[in-house]
């Protein structure tokens, strides 16, 4: 460019063009700086809000995440009272120390637990120790007693199982016989019963159907009214408008003949013609005829209205339509008030059916529901007043074998109290030498046990009081009552007799003295006995030695 060869207006040209270039250039950089700047821009905005995120999870992973904490303590109201304010950490500290706190509270209940398992299982051992114990009979139980009592009981309970079978022996008869019409009866329920439901549901359709007609005759009624109101409505003024227009017309028909005779013509009044009489006629004619024409297009036009109403194509059906709208109105009032009649009468006629229904059903349900109670309540009274007497049969027995037992043990503390005997100065049981001697004789030999039967032991005893009795004389009795006495109230605290046993020994006793048994020995017999022992025998208790030796044998009455 330095050379004298470029013109001004070549450099000026190519300076043009480098200046134009470089400010493209500067424009390409300027846009390619602003998307560099736009791009940066937006890129230190995402490393911003990730640099935010990651601080934001390093905050929940050090501290804690209180966002989802919150809705978890929200299934426990008592939790999120007691920590809501409080840090995760808290919490978790919080936590843990409540449940180091059931973890011992649980031990110290697990300890509990083992300590009272162990002394349940103590108690039951001793429990099944004690039961084991009570199972086991004593030593002087009496197996014939129980054997006894068992066969009154299984007594008692057959008796009671053969009143209750002829108590329902009894009642199955009575259903046999009730069944014989009851299936009649069933039968005959179930017809009327289905003719009931039949008759109900019939009556309910009929009054149902009635009520849909009435329903659909009361809108059509409505409808039917609301038109021939509107139609009536629209003919009155029809009417009144016509009547106006006519009243109109006559007025102004009547006015225009008034004006038409007041009024002169300027042509009569220039002309004056002879046959002024003609013209004065002509033009009345003119006039009424104009006054009519008007009349009846006017009417013409009311009567197009009315057609129009009255929805008829021609108009000499307008009145025929109108008597036939008339004779329809009457003809709905007359069907409403029948509907309404009829209406009246099914209503009745429901309530009877109502109250037909609620008799036959009560005439023919209830007698056969009062017999079915009665027969039930006399059955439950039998069952009532068996179990009474069955109550009062066992308290019986048991007052009986109470009894019994009593007795029974009289008659042994009494037997036992005659088998004593007085030998020398010592005091020696007859059943103990006995004893001894069976002994000495045979030791295999079984003891023998005491005799349990009430007959035996009264048979027994009877037999040593009067032999005792007989032993004694009579001024040992007299000098020696208060010795005896005493001798037999020691003896009867021994062995534990009661009152009451001694009173009923007493009363048997002297029921058997007057008993007349052939097999029992009388007074005469005994003592005819006891005469001859005396007069073989000097001393009683010789009868008792043996010719071998010394040693006593046991008399059979002991």
């Amino acid at each position: 460019m330095e050379d004298e060869r470029w013109t001004t207006k070549d450099k000026l040209e190519q300076f043009r063009g480098v200046t134009a270039l470089y400010n493209s250039t500067n424009a390409i950089n300027k846009e390619k700086t602003q998307a560099l700047r736009k791009k940066q821009t937006k890129d230190i905005k995402n490393l911003s809000t990730q640099n935010k995120k990651y601080r934001e999870l390093y905050e929940e992973v050090l501290h804690g995440d209180k966002k989802n904490l919150l809705p978890a303590l929200h299934a426990h109201p008592t939790m999120q009272l007691a920590f809501k304010n409080l840090n995760p950490e808290g919490i978790e500290e919080e936590l843990k120390q409540s449940i180091f706190c059931k973890t011992k509270e649980l031990d110290r209940l697990r300890f509990k637990k083992k300590n009272l398992e162990e002394n349940f299982l103590n108690k039951k051992l001793g429990l099944a120790e004690l039961e084991q114990e009570a199972d086991e009979p004593p030593e002087n139980y009496l197996w014939e007693q129980e054997i006894a009592n068992q066969i009154q009981s299984i007594s008692v309970k057959l008796n009671a199982a053969r009143s209750t079978k002829a108590v329902y022996e009894k009642a199955l008869n009575i259903l046999q016989k009730d069944a014989i019409r009851f299936d009649e009866v069933l039968e005959g329920l179930r017809k009327d019963l289905v003719h009931q439901c039949e008759s109900i549901v019939k009556a309910v359709e009929m009054g149902q159907n009635m009520s849909e007609e009435l329903d659909s005759l009361q809108r059509e009624y409505k409808m039917t009214e609301r038109t021939v109101r509107a139609n009536m409505k629209q003919r009155d003024r029809a009417i009144r408008g016509l009547r106006a227009e006519i009243d109109a017309a006559r007025l102004h028909s009547h006015a225009g003949i008034r004006d038409s005779r007041n009024i002169i013509p300027p042509q009569q009044l220039r002309t004056s013609s002879p046959n002024l009489s003609d013209d004065t006629e002509s033009v009345k004619n003119a006039l009424e005829e104009t006054i009519v024409k008007r009349e009846i297009s006017t009417t013409q036009e009311i009567l197009n209205h009315i057609k129009e109403a009255a929805l008829v194509h021609r108009i000499q059906d307008i009145c025929p339509r109108l008597e036939e709208q008339k004779r329809q109105k009457t003809r709905l009032l007359k069907q409403v008030q029948e509907n309404e009649e009829q209406l009246a009468r099914m209503l009745d006629l429901h309530n009877q059916l109502d109250v037909m229904l609620e008799v036959v059903m009560y005439h023919t349900m209830t007698d056969e529901a009062k017999q079915v109670k009665e027969e039930k309540l006399k059955l439950l009274q039998e069952i009532e007043n068996q179990s009474e007497t069955l109550k009062e049969t066992n308290e019986e027995l048991v007052s009986v074998g109470q009894k019994t037992v009593a007795v029974r043990t009289a008659l042994l503390s009494l037997n036992l109290m005659l088998d004593t005997v007085y030998r020398g100065v010592t005091e020696m049981s007859v059943y103990d030498i006995s004893m001894d001697i069976d002994e000495t004789v045979s030791v295999a030999r079984p003891l023998r046990q005491p005799n349990t039967e009430a007959l035996s032991l009264m048979e027994l005893v009877t037999k040593k009081v009067k032999w005792l009795v007989e032993q004694v004389s009579p001024e040992d009795l007299e000098a020696k009552p208060k010795v005896t006495t005493k001798l037999a109230v020691e003896t009867t605290t021994k062995v534990g007799i009661e009152d009451e046993a001694d009173n009923i020994v007493s009363d048997m006793l002297d029921e058997l003295e007057d008993m007349d048994d052939p097999d029992v020995l009388t007074r005469k017999d005994i003592k005819a006995e006891s005469k001859r022992l005396v007069e073989l025998y000097d001393n009683p208790r010789a009868m008792f030695e043996d010719q071998g030796g010394p040693k006593f044998k046991k008399h059979k009455c002991f």
